[in-house]
């Protein structure tokens, strides 16, 4: 009975699960077709390959897109020493979409977090360097976001 029980609830899951991705090529309306930004940052250049990808290019709007990013980082506290204990990774991103009409719209993306020191500088860099792709990856979802909404 508790067999049958579970291979029905597992049928039933399976058959209602209305799944979609969020980043489906069916459900995109419009085009990134140059992304402009400053070659010295990093940040930027990260966002401009993600957003850039290749797609049927005819039927969809065909966007430009301006992007501005900083990254800002800051010691939050210290130990007794004088030694820095927590940090702050900010990320700050300035995106201005153009469209075929030359209509502009410009949003302001800003995310960061928080992390703590370690003994390890090697660590603390490899750390580091995650919380940066995280930070990344969670700006360009909201980009993504505000494109669709568009």
């Amino acid at each position: 009975m508790r067999n049958f029980l579970i291979i029905l609830i597992s049928i039933f899951l399976i058959s209602c699960a209305g799944y979609k991705p969020l980043y489906s090529p069916d459900s995109i309306n419009y085009f990134v077709s140059e992304v402009n930004f400053d070659q010295k940052d990093k940040i930027s250049q990260a966002l401009s390959k993600k957003l850039l990808y290749s797609g049927n290019r005819e039927n969809l709007r065909k966007l430009v897109l301006n992007i501005e990013s900083s990254l800002q980082e800051r010691v939050l506290s210290n130990d007794s020493k004088g030694n820095p204990e927590n940090f702050e990774l900010k990320i700050q991103t300035n995106l201005e979409i153009l469209d075929s009409n030359n209509n502009s719209e410009i949003f302001k993306f800003s995310e960061s977090l928080s992390y703590d020191n370690q003994s390890d500088k090697f660590n603390l860099a490899q750390h580091k360097k995650n919380t940066r792709k995280l930070l990344i990856d969670r700006i360009f979802d909201k980009i993504i976001r505000s494109l669709r909404n568009q």
